[in-house]
């Protein structure tokens, strides 16, 4: 009973509509893949960056070492 109003949102007509919105597991699931990768050393990142950048290569102007630095 900290927020009784947000407990009480869904008893609304807007509230009601909301409710029904679709179910997406793919948002929880990379919730759980980007909370994975933030516990992962910081060598690690910047490797999965840089081969992931490796890739995409042609679409980057930048320096390559400096968008991994800023990335991880």
């Amino acid at each position: 009973m900290l927020y009784p109003v947000i407990e009480r949102i869904k008893d609304t007509p807007n509230g009601k509509s909301c409710a029904k919105l679709p179910y997406f597991p793919h948002i929880y699931l990379s919730s759980f893949f980007v909370g994975f990768l933030s516990f992962l050393p910081l060598p690690v990142k910047r490797l999965l960056i840089k081969h992931h950048l490796e890739r995409e290569q042609r679409s980057i102007d930048e320096d390559l070492h400096d968008v991994v630095e800023i990335a991880a």
